[in-house]
């Protein structure tokens, strides 16, 4: 047996303590990182299972907007250009500007937000797309969409200098002193049929970025790596038993 006559030496309170600590945070790490794995996961799955679901109505998503997120939807209208926002900086395909978020004044119904595409940075300025400001009204498709929460660190929206950072249909409608949605809004797909090639219409994607499983296997990695680390660093061989060997060599 390589490992007879072997023993562990008594290690010293502040290694164990400090050992103990980061073992314990590491695995930590790990375990948050599963929950995160499982939340991505069933994530996916709900998205995957609502982008093709049957369309809903807007009366039926307005009733549960988190409930009907992701599901088609169709809506017949008149944009509200006047209104419009330009949110934020994205990249799809080609084209890298910001989203054109206009409310839509539904057919017999309330004004929605509609997130229509993306404009390239260049045709920001309405006078430069003209032919993306549809003035008869229109049938579009779509998904339902619930607003994005900021984060900690985000950049307030600032609708009187024209910043918007994140699609927010409560403060888009108060800023145009307009009645309308606030819950929830729209975002446009590609239409097929259209000729129209502004706003750049994105689809919904079901995939998310799902690293976590390499993650966990990092930080369990590290962990059980400290643990070995920890041991081979205590592990002594009695000094008889080295002399013993020396002998017979």
């Amino acid at each position: 047996m390589p490992f007879t006559g072997w023993r562990l030496a008594r290690p010293s309170l502040p290694l164990v303590a400090a050992t103990a600590a980061a073992f314990v945070t590491l695995c930590g790490l790990g375990a948050w990182q599963l929950d995160r794995l499982a939340w991505k996961t069933a994530q996916i799955a709900l998205r995957e299972a609502r982008l093709t679901a049957p369309a809903v109505t807007l009366a039926e998503a307005l009733g549960d907007p988190a409930g009907t997120e992701f599901r088609p939807i169709r809506l017949s209208g008149r944009y509200l250009h006047g209104a419009e926002a330009l949110v934020g900086m994205e990249r799809f395909g080609g084209t890298v500007g910001p989203i054109q978020a206009t409310p839509l004044q539904v057919t017999d119904g309330p004004i929605v937000i509609v997130d229509r595409g993306l404009i390239p940075v260049h045709s920001k300025e309405p006078a430069r797309r003209p032919h993306s400001r549809i003035d008869a009204p229109v049938q579009l498709q779509g998904h339902v969409r619930l607003p994005p929460k900021a984060g900690l660190f985000a950049s307030p929206n600032d609708p009187a200098r024209a910043y918007w950072y994140r699609i927010d249909p409560a403060a888009q409608l108060a800023h145009a002193r307009l009645q309308g949605v606030a819950s929830l809004y729209v975002q446009a797909v590609p239409d097929p049929a259209s000729d129209a090639t502004l706003p750049v219409a994105r689809p919904v994607a079901a995939q998310l970025s799902n690293p976590h499983l390499g993650y966990v296997v990092t930080w369990f990695g590290l962990a059980a790596a400290l643990a070995c680390v920890f041991l081979a660093f205590h592990l002594r061989r009695p000094a008889g038993a080295l002399r013993a060997q020396e002998s017979r060599t």
